[in-house]
């Protein structure tokens, strides 16, 4: 019998039986608000950014699994900004290569590509486009059976 996740990725990737799910909590939640240096009070506990979590966070989390499970690869998946601060350490730090981190699945990354001057950024709006063309229901069932998780019949948003 197929287990029932419902809406939930990590749940699905839970009771997939193929996956551990480690939750990723940035600075700035109720779970860091025990700073030994600083209060919330303190603007210097606020002053720390999306670059920060590409920079410090993600890594530190990525070498903590890797410390604590023993596997050299870890699969990651992200959603909004932690997707966005995944592309931007990948895109600056060289030594996460597919043998470290493999799968990445970034979902919405929040990114603002103004300035980009690559050819993806002005290829963008096609891809959106094509995208559009596909139910949004149709694809994430598509990127669950990708990821080996066809066991989540479920609607999953």
């Amino acid at each position: 019998m197929a287990p029932i996740c419902g809406d939930n990725l990590g749940f699905c990737l839970i009771l997939s039986g193929k996956w551990d799910v480690w939750a990723l909590n940035f600075r700035g939640n109720a779970y860091s608000r025990r700073s030994k240096n600083f209060s919330t009070w303190n603007p210097s506990f606020w002053a720390f950014s999306q670059d920060q979590f590409a920079a410090f966070d993600i890594p530190a989390n990525i070498k903590y699994v890797q410390d604590i499970t023993g596997q050299k690869k870890v699969a990651f998946v992200g959603h909004e900004i932690s997707a966005a601060a995944m592309l931007g350490l990948l895109s600056e730090h060289t030594e996460f290569t597919p043998e470290t981190v493999d799968p990445v699945v970034l979902m919405a990354p929040s990114v603002y590509l103004a300035n980009a001057k690559s050819l993806l950024h002005f290829l963008q709006p096609y891809g959106a486009v094509a995208l559009a063309a596909f139910p949004h229901e149709f694809q994430l069932q598509k990127l669950l059976s990708l990821l080996g998780l066809s066991a989540c019949k479920g609607e999953v948003s």
